[in-house]
């Protein structure tokens, strides 16, 4: 809906103004309608959603930090929605202010009065979306993975989707050597799956849709991407119509760079 965010807020701040008049408890906002409001902003595309998001959050932990309101305690989930909307930003410091976010979610969570605020899986996954590039999504990436790998229970632990979002960040800078780190990665997920059998990491068509985006542009020829068809037929996936895309225009750029008079650009 138009302006919803924008309507959501504008409810929220009748609902606070109204209290404040009559005393009344029932019409005080708490941590379902503050959560309310910032899923809205995650979901919009409006220019100041990210921006909105954050005061709003901000004024959440004022609340509760000068006034100990359980009712408002912040959460995990009114974080995860900050980093969503910032992750739709189109902001350049946006890196940089999900990282602030998180680091705010663990200091609230080391104080002990937010136990709810812990960071989580989806958190980090979010925290991929906004990096500034592919470097950086792989150190986050690598981080999590040393916390998987060392048992540590402090740092979420990856899954499928943090893995297609790194794979995703490759395949965005269009080299050769992404290509390689990307194929590194889709391995390297498969390897941890069989070892554990968790089904959160379990490979799935969106990291081998990333894969053949990545090997479009740092493939050698079309055999790479006929050994990433025959992993998605042997692991038994579906392909829908984005992987089945992805593949048709690879092959053809592929095929247009080893004869390049025969074929338009595809780039």
């Amino acid at each position: 809906l138009p302006n919803a965010a924008q309507k959501a807020e504008a409810i929220l701040s009748d609902m606070l103004l109204a209290y404040e008049r009559t005393g009344d408890s029932s019409l005080k906002p708490n941590k379902i309608s503050y959560g309310a409001v910032l899923a809205a902003w995650a979901r919009s595309d409006e220019d100041e959603a990210a921006n909105r998001a954050e005061a709003l959050v901000g004024e959440v932990i004022n609340r509760y930090v000068t006034g100990e309101e359980e009712s408002i305690r912040p959460n995990e989930v009114m974080f995860n929605s900050v980093i969503h909307a910032l992750s739709k930003s189109k902001d350049g410091d946006t890196s940089s202010r999900a990282r602030r976010a998180v680091a705010k979610m663990w200091q609230l969570y080391d104080d002990g009065r937010c136990p709810d605020v812990r960071p989580t899986t989806t958190t980090y996954n979010s925290l991929l979306n906004c990096c500034s590039d592919a470097d950086e999504a792989l150190d986050t990436l690598d981080q999590m993975q040393r916390a998987w790998t060392q048992g540590d229970t402090i740092i979420p632990h990856p899954d499928v989707v943090s893995f297609a979002s790194v794979i995703d960040a490759l395949a965005s800078q269009k080299t050769a050597n992404a290509a390689d780190k990307a194929e590194n990665l889709a391995a390297k997920l498969e390897r941890m799956y069989h070892q554990t059998a968790d089904e959160k990491l379990k490979p799935n068509i969106t990291v081998y849709t990333c894969l053949i985006r990545a090997l479009k542009y740092g493939g050698r020829d079309t055999t790479d991407l006929d050994a990433v068809v025959e992993r998605v037929e042997r692991l038994g996936l579906r392909p829908d119509d984005k992987f089945l895309h992805a593949v048709d225009n690879a092959c053809q750029y592929l095929q247009a760079r080893a004869s390049p008079s025969e074929f338009s650009s595809l780039d």
